[in-house]
């Protein structure tokens, strides 16, 4: 379970989150506005883990994520309470919480508790150390001292044949293109078999037929299988309309065996995978569930509650048409000039 709650956020005068909370339930209840004074609303809404996170330019998309993770920006003043599966990962201030002297020990620890529950994808990243891609991959294990090395490079292996790109295992970081960067990061963020993800614009730099595959993909990893227009029971639809089951290799080579990272070091098969994304239309065709940040607010909905007309418009400040999409008969946001 995910809680925020009574969260204030703000950047100098300009202010990102007012009162902002909400919680996710693993079964499936939300509630919005989880504040002292709020009202609360309880919505039952399928597929609660796999969660979008839409909101305009600048909303606070990028400072949520971070936050869920225990993460302050600087310059960034915090108040308010997040905890995952009742534990505080964000109470401020923390400082106040320790002796002086325990203060880095306890911070650490914290950190490394954390790290053991959530993997995050920060949106951009510049690497300092040219690693071979195996290498950086097993940073995402770093925590897992109870690894022996054999078992953390079965884990690398597994993500990297898991999103089929098992041929840059030996290639510098600093020689592989940035699309190709992204799925390594990718790689390093699934490592480690979290129960909670948080991606932030994963789909950024991969080209438009490798998102579709991407996010069938992570919806298995997710524990969900649904038909999305694209997906079709526990495969990926092949060119021929044939399903292909998800223990093989569709067309283009994407591997479908998704079993040794989803329940790697966990008991339990599925995760809560939280990513942020600009393109509304695309996280229509695969999230269920989204979390919209707009006016200092932050919103549970589900699909039929976010595409409307009235809340698209009121959360972007500009005119729209909704409409479906001919393939996966979800509905679309058209913005008008």
């Amino acid at each position: 379970m995910i809680e925020v709650k009574n969260l204030n956020a703000a950047f100098g005068k300009k202010i990102i989150f007012e009162n902002a909370g909400f919680r996710i339930n693993d079964g499936a209840v939300n509630e919005n506005n989880f504040s002292d004074n709020a009202i609360h609303t309880n919505e039952k809404i399928n597929s609660s883990n796999f969660i979008a996170l839409v909101g305009p330019n600048g909303a606070g998309k990028s400072t949520l994520l971070s936050l869920l993770d225990g993460i302050i920006s600087d310059g960034l003043s915090v108040t308010g309470q997040i905890s995952i599966d009742e534990k505080p990962v964000l109470e401020i201030p923390f400082e106040k919480k320790v002796q002086e002297r325990n203060k880095f020990h306890s911070k650490k620890t914290l950190r490394s508790e954390i790290a053991r529950k959530i993997s995050y994808l920060i949106q951009n990243e510049y690497p300092v150390w040219n690693l071979n891609v195996n290498d950086f991959v097993k940073t995402g294990l770093y925590v897992f001292d109870e690894l022996s090395e054999n078992e953390k490079l079965e884990r690398v292996k597994s993500v990297l044949k898991l999103l089929n790109i098992e041929e840059l295992s030996g290639k510098k970081i600093f020689n592989i293109s940035g699309g190709e960067f992204q799925k390594v990061r990718l790689a390093r963020t699934l490592a480690a078999g979290n129960e909670y993800l948080l991606l932030d614009e994963p789909a950024e730099n991969l080209d438009i037929a490798f998102q579709s595959e991407f996010f069938v993909q992570l919806k298995k990893i997710a524990g969900i299988t649904s038909d999305c227009g694209i997906s079709k029971d526990a495969g990926i639809t092949s060119d021929d309309g044939n399903s292909k089951d998800a223990s093989t290799m569709s067309d283009d080579g994407f591997v479908n065996d998704v079993r040794i990272v989803k329940n790697a070091g966990r008991a339990n098969s599925t995760r809560t995978i939280i990513f942020s994304i600009h393109d509304i239309n695309l996280a229509s065709n695969f999230a269920d569930r989204f979390l919209l940040i707009a006016d200092k607010k932050i919103q549970i909905l589900n699909r039929d509650q976010l595409f409307t007309e009235k809340v698209i418009e009121s959360a972007w400040h500009k005119k729209c048409r909704i409409f479906e999409h001919p393939v996966t008969k979800k509905p679309q946001v058209l913005f008008l000039d």
